[in-house]
């Protein structure tokens, strides 16, 4: 998946895609990495569902688990697994 970023006022921003259910007003933190840039969340607002969500999506994409597995047990090893 591939997004672009835009200018807005002073900044530039990024749309995140709606498959990542990540709700406006979610607080992230940027960390400029070798090849590219990783946001951190830092909003206590991220419940667990959202959680599940995001990770269910990141660990398909990342081929460790099948499209067909519908829910998320464990997300501590779904994060070790993507290597965050």
């Amino acid at each position: 998946m591939i997004v672009k970023t835009r200018k807005q006022g002073n900044s530039i921003t990024m749309t995140v895609p709606k498959e990542f259910h990540i709700s406006a007003g979610t607080q992230l933190e940027p960390e400029l990495r070798e090849g590219g840039i990783f946001y951190r969340f830092v909003s206590p607002n991220l419940d667990e569902e959202s959680k599940k969500a995001m990770i269910r999506t990141l660990a398909i994409e990342y081929g460790i688990i099948e499209d067909t597995d519908r829910e998320v047990d464990d997300l501590e090893a779904y994060w070790k697994k993507l290597g965050v």
